[in-house]
């Protein structure tokens, strides 16, 4: 496979992984410190 096709691939893959975060980022609300909380607070084991 040419080079040229890797690089666009892998373009393509950080396209993707940049579209993703900005969705996450945009999901963090209100209610994202109480998860954090829970999570945290939770019984190991």
């Amino acid at each position: 496979m040419p080079s040229s096709k890797f690089k666009k691939i892998a373009q393509d893959v950080i396209l993707t992984e940049i579209k993703s975060l900005q969705k996450l980022r945009s999901s963090i609300g209100k209610n994202f410190h109480k998860v954090i909380d829970t999570i945290t607070n939770c019984k190991k084991g």
